[in-house]
């Protein structure tokens, strides 16, 4: 299995800022429509993105979103104002 170890944020206040651990083991279901398939999907972004808010510094977020964008600039391509979700 492979393992990244990453900086988490310092805090701001007195509370603590827990470890995280982001396991990518579950297969990707059967899906009955495309309504289902984007749900599903939205659900798992979902849960990284607000675990990754929550726990990494600033500066590494920011690199997060750059990096998948230059990486994958369809992301961004589309045209203004659409919503893919």
């Amino acid at each position: 299995m492979k393992r990244v170890k990453i900086a988490k944020c310092a805090p701001v206040t007195s509370e603590k800022v827990e470890s995280v651990v982001i396991e990518i083991v579950e297969s990707i279901p059967e899906f009955e429509d495309l309504s289902d398939a984007r749900s599903w999907y939205y659900i798992q972004a979902a849960g990284i993105v607000e675990t990754l808010a929550e726990t990494l510094p600033q500066g590494t977020l920011h690199q997060v979103i750059t990096q998948l964008l230059e990486r994958y600039p369809v992301l961004y391509a589309g045209k203004a104002g659409t919503n893919a979700s």
